[in-house]
């Protein structure tokens, strides 16, 4: 049986890192706000040494001092500090790092810098910065030889580009030109997705089309995603009085033999907690595997598969990523009008329990839902679906 203890001794542990690492994460924000002179000797073209000294110069902070000293011959004085460097000079690249991230009890991000040559002659360098929950900057400087300033693009050189880049570890290129980015997590992050340079100054997201196309309506065959029934999770909880407006949780669920079959049982679920999983929908219909979960710790719980229809099913929505809200789109493609950004919400102040969206209809990664409060209703990832408890 899950408790409460764990999440919530983890829950204030993560807190006290998001605090920590707050100070290197706002310096991050000031990147890209001005223009900068390159000095550069008469008649030499600028190398990434140039362009770094350039930028860190004009943000300092112990990490990039740390990096300017190795970069002027000096050496930088760390203390109990361990710094991590890589300089390939003829590949245009720049990383660094303190070892885990961490000096004198502050977070600093992992930094890259490389640049790329234009068809006109311009170079186009990017700036990115990664922490361990995913990117906190990534920035770009068009380079002018003739005037010899790197001035900041107000907007990131994407095109087809419609996710949430804080959710991405950034990965600029030491070799070859493509910028690939991948889900901070494994559990509940983006795919990874690839920005091909086009070599005019910018980047096209590669399978953009496939990437946001929306899904047919009608069936689902590889949906597993973990939902619940119209219960309480437990005799002790209780919910907002508004709750009691989507019905009783002793209303019988009925259970069909098939997508389009008839109901051959029911269940009533009153305050039993269920461990349910989505495996396909069809027709409105869901397939499900699904146990009663028993309060005594010993018992392993009996699972069974049904059909039952997608509105006897509600979702309990949790990002993951504690700075990046769920947005609940209007058509299930993130290319569609985002209707409403959805917080972390949950049934009390315990933060272990996520609310329940009632379920309306299920694409292949996308869920309708509906707010059984303000009866908001749109679509978001199947990603977001998480189970009773957050981990």
């Amino acid at each position: 049986m899950k408790t409460k203890t764990f999440p919530l001794i983890l829950a204030l542990l993560l807190g006290l890192t998001l605090t920590t690492a707050a100070h290197a994460q706002d310096d991050a924000q000031s990147w890209g706000t001005h223009v900068l002179r390159v000095a550069t000797p008469p008649g030499k073209r600028p190398t990434i040494a140039d362009f770094a000294r350039t930028f860190l110069t004009q943000h300092p902070d112990p990490l990039n001092n740390a990096i300017l000293s190795k970069l002027d011959g000096r050496d930088p004085q760390l203390g109990k500090c361990e710094l991590q460097y890589i300089l390939d000079a003829p590949n245009g690249y720049l990383k660094y790092s303190f070892h885990d991230n961490r000096c004198n009890q502050t977070d600093y991000p992992a930094i890259e810098m490389c640049y790329w040559r234009t068809n006109s002659g311009r170079c186009l360098i990017a700036v990115n910065g990664n922490n361990y929950m995913g990117n906190i900057n990534l920035i770009f400087y068009d380079y002018n030889p003739a005037t010899g300033r790197m001035t900041p693009l107000p907007e990131p050189p994407f095109k087809d580009f419609h996710d949430d880049i804080r959710e991405f570890i950034v990965q600029l290129p030491r070799k070859g030109k493509d910028i690939h980015m991948e889900g901070w997590s494994d559990e509940g992050g983006p795919s990874p997705l690839t920005l091909r340079w086009d070599g005019l100054g910018g980047f096209t997201l590669i399978d953009a089309a496939e990437r946001y196309r929306q899904p047919a309506a009608g069936t689902c065959k590889n949906c597993q995603f973990p939902a619940t029934f119209k219960t309480r999770f437990g005799k002790s909880d209780i919910y907002p009085d508004f709750f009691k407006s989507i019905g009783k949780s002793d209303e019988p669920i009925p259970l069909y033999n098939g997508p389009g079959g008839s109901a051959i049982r029911q269940i009533r679920p009153k305050n039993t907690r269920y461990d349910i999983t989505v495996e396909k929908v069809q027709t409105g219909r869901a397939y499900i595997n699904y146990a009663a979960m028993s309060e005594d710790p010993s018992l392993e719980p009996s699972y069974d598969h049904a059909w039952v229809d997608c509105s006897s099913l509600y979702v309990l929505l949790h990002s993951k990523h504690e700075t990046v809200a769920m947005p609940l789109f209007a058509e299930p493609t993130r290319t569609s009008r985002p209707i409403q950004t959805i917080k972390n919400e949950y049934v009390d102040t315990s933060r272990i329990r996520p609310f329940p969206w009632q379920l309306l209809e299920v694409r292949e990664g996308w869920l309708k839902v509906r707010h059984p409060h303000t009866n908001v209703t749109g679509w978001i990832e199947s990603r977001f679906a998480t189970s009773d408890f957050v981990q």
